[in-house]
């Protein structure tokens, strides 16, 4: 990954060892990570490390109630069978392509809040052109990785991407629709929460 930007310095490494001392952050923003770990407690437990005393931590992740057009297919899988598509199968996974575990309010509540206090918490994208996910992970890794259609990666830090474009087009129902129909399902849950003293 490289960026031009001097202002920002890029690092690598494992969420479970943070090469940064004790209380070095004021804000962390752990965004679409825990769902990918094998162990999200110990992730967050290394977060609250690095994090000042009273620092702020935002957190993102899948919401288990994502709504049925995000991806038909899990949905249906989900709901009547008890199973979901294989994440190994990142291709045809959908929602579930290299995760863990997806979660409901409850438990990333419960998972956040010992160790941080919640300050808020939202849900995010209820309304959704059909298959998103699939178009988005399924297709779109694929041309970025393997294809080498790299203007539409995520870590494309050039200012004009195809990338903005396309993400502008995805979410033009969420815009749209959000704020005129209630939905009680999401695609993702977000928590801003600050570490307790």
């Amino acid at each position: 990954m490289i960026c031009d930007d001097k202002r920002i310095n890029i690092k690598q490494g494992s969420i479970y060892k943070l090469p940064y001392r004790d209380n070095y952050f004021d804000f962390v923003i752990c965004s679409e990570i825990l769902e990918h770990l094998s162990d999200d407690k110990k992730a967050l437990l290394e977060v609250e490390r690095v994090l000042k005393p009273s620092g702020f931590l935002i957190i993102t992740v899948p919401n288990y109630n994502f709504p049925f057009l995000w991806d038909p297919l899990n949905w249906i899988l989900m709901r009547f069978f008890n199973t979901h598509i294989n994440k190994d199968l990142w291709w045809l996974a959908g929602i579930w392509a290299d995760h863990e575990r997806l979660y409901t309010t409850d438990e990333i509540i419960n998972v956040v809040k010992k160790h941080f206090k919640i300050l808020e918490m939202r849900q995010f994208i209820s309304w959704c052109w059909p298959f998103s996910h699939f178009l988005l992970y399924g297709i779109g890794k694929n041309l970025v990785e393997n294809l080498g259609f790299s203007q539409f990666s995520r870590f494309n830090f050039k200012k004009k991407s195809s990338s903005s474009l396309l993400a502008k087009l995805i979410a033009l129902p969420t815009d749209f629709l959000d704020k005129k129909l209630q939905n009680i399902n999401s695609t993702n849950i977000a928590i801003v929460a600050k570490k307790i003293q």
